[in-house]
């Protein structure tokens, strides 16, 4: 579901409706809310009880490195598919920001969601094919 949000923002143009927006953000927000809890549920379902606080600090851990990952990937695709004075006159330019940057603001934003869709991607494959749970198995003393 976060996979067809993203999808959603990525079609976002110069004129496009706020109700696509809308539905973007809820399509996006409820994909992420199904995906993180219950992901983050299943990591430490499988744990060992004496192991939670390692699992849990690799958990953060990894959640914090692919934010920030993240981050940098967007910047990266979107800094390929936008010029160095078209970025210029988009973050150094004037108050209002015209057509032609304004175009090349949603040329970058388009590809750095599409490059998103990769990641989201892999993490449902791994999602789904990570094994059986061993939830309700007897604590280990």
């Amino acid at each position: 579901m976060q996979i067809l949000g993203v999808l959603a923002y990525a079609s976002i143009g110069l004129t496009t409706a706020l109700w696509v927006v809308v539905i973007a953000a809820i399509l996006n927000g409820c994909g992420a809310g199904f995906f993180f809890p219950a992901n983050n549920s299943a990591v430490m379902a499988n744990a060992p009880p004496r192991a939670y606080g390692v699992a849990s600090g690799r958990l953060r851990t990894l959640a914090n490195v692919g934010m920030v990952g993240s981050f940098a990937l967007a910047l990266l695709a979107a800094a390929a598919a936008i010029q160095r004075a078209e970025a210029f006159a988009i973050f150094l330019g004037t108050s209002t920001l015209t057509r032609e940057p304004a175009g090349a603001f949603v040329r970058g934003y388009r590809l750095a969601l599409l490059t998103a869709i990769v990641p989201l991607g892999i993490a449902l494959a791994l999602s789904i094919l990570r094994g059986p749970e061993a939830r309700g198995a007897a604590p280990t003393p």
